[in-house]
């Protein structure tokens, strides 16, 4: 796994070209260390489309099905950082709480840079099948529930080969955990820009960073 040092600073809620040298430094210092430390780990399946979501999982909702209207089969995958993860950054904030929100920053990217490399093999792969995947998608996004969440890790099985759970609250355990889906299509897909359409229906809008700094989690 690589690290993208800028996705690093997006997450702390600064711009890569607007930090100074100092900070720039032990960013690099902590994400290297992130590299070294972390193990990127994911479970997928791949099931049918059914009139309600796909084989195991009732997918509601305006925008997924949108998404899936061309679908004919339902990726899901669920990766991970692991319990390692949470461990190192608890052992970094007790070393200084600053340099604990950059090592949990750190980790936030190098799970959003592992997904994006997973997602393009799999493009790759698809497409040389002559199928097309969606954009990816997770519970929480747009009006897709989060308590989809329950039934993807029960069909990954995410306890049992990865050690992820999930709490009453619906939240991820590693936290550095993502759960999500795509479409398999026979067709080309266009990037879909869920922009305000899916931040209407929300359940994070109020205190999204993404809309804050005038952008979308995943459009």
């Amino acid at each position: 796994m690589t690290l993208d040092l800028t996705a690093a600073a997006r997450f702390l809620g600064c711009e890569w070209k607007a930090l100074e040298e100092g900070e720039r430094t032990k960013i690099a210092r902590i994400g290297a260390e992130a590299e070294r430390t972390l193990r990127f780990r994911l479970v997928s399946r791949l099931v049918k489309k059914t009139s309600s979501g796909g084989e195991g999982a009732a997918l509601p909702g305006e925008d997924v099905k949108g998404l899936l209207k061309d679908a004919e089969e339902i990726l899901f995958f669920c990766g991970t950082l692991g319990e390692e993860s949470a461990r190192w950054i608890r052992r970094r904030f007790l070393m200084d709480p600053a340099e604990g929100l950059i090592a949990d920053a750190c980790a936030s990217a190098l799970l959003e840079g592992a997904l994006d490399e997973w997602e393009r093999e799999r493009t790759k792969a698809f497409r040389a099948r002559g199928r097309f995947l969606t954009d990816r998608f997770s519970p929480g996004y747009g009006d897709l529930p989060l308590g989809v969440q329950r039934e993807i890790c029960a069909l990954l099985e995410t306890d049992r080969r990865l050690g992820v759970t999930l709490t009453e609250s619906l939240m991820l355990l590693p936290e550095k955990t993502v759960t999500a889906l795509m479409g398999v299509c026979p067709v080309p897909q266009p990037h879909r820009a869920f922009g305000e359409g899916g931040c209407v229906r929300c359940a994070a809008k109020e205190g999204c960073l993404f809309r804050q700094r005038g952008g979308y989690c995943h459009g």
